[in-house]
């Protein structure tokens, strides 16, 4: 009877880890290369010449290494978002940024997002915090980041901006 207890017990504990594994091994995983196709894409800079993400992968973190090719100051063109109203200016120029490239000018080198659904501070510019956070979507198979960049230099007067992906 004590033997017959001991294996169930073992048997049962396998069980679990073998469902265990099959739930991680149901999440996505993002690693690899990924370019923008920029016949695909609406709404480009024109002077952008090349956008890549290198997107490594482990249990723990998804860390996002973004190469940007292109002149930024080419989003700052005088375009109008809405009624009229813009979104912020380059250099003192006077031009706002198009609807949807804001995100491109902003683009950080190196993130790592916790995927335990922790938030993360990321390194940048000395006046700007970045709060970075990732969250499985119930399936597993999408991933909702967030970054929240927080400037606090004088001239910004703490101007926060939102890049959900």
């Amino acid at each position: 009877m004590g033997k017959a207890k001991t294996i169930l017990g073992i048997l049962g504990m396998v069980m679990l880890g073998i469902c265990a594994i099959s739930v991680m091994a149901a999440q996505s995983n993002f690693s690899g290369v990924w370019v923008v196709d920029k016949q695909k894409t609406r709404g480009l800079p024109k002077d952008l010449k090349s956008y890549t993400m290198v997107v490594t992968q482990n249990e723990q973190q998804l860390v996002v290494e973004t190469k940007v090719e292109g002149e930024a100051q080419s989003m700052a063109e005088d375009s109008h978002v809405g009624g009229g109203g813009r979104l912020g200016s380059v250099g003192g120029g006077g031009g706002g940024y198009r609807a949807g490239t804001l995100a491109l000018s902003v683009v950080m080198p190196q993130v790592i997002y916790s995927l335990d659904g922790k938030e993360t501070t990321a390194a940048g510019v000395s006046s700007i915090t970045s709060k970075l956070k990732a969250k499985w979507s119930k399936d597993g198979k999408s991933l909702d980041l967030s970054i929240v960049q927080k400037d606090t230099a004088p001239m910004q007067q703490g101007t926060t901006a939102t890049i959900k992906e």
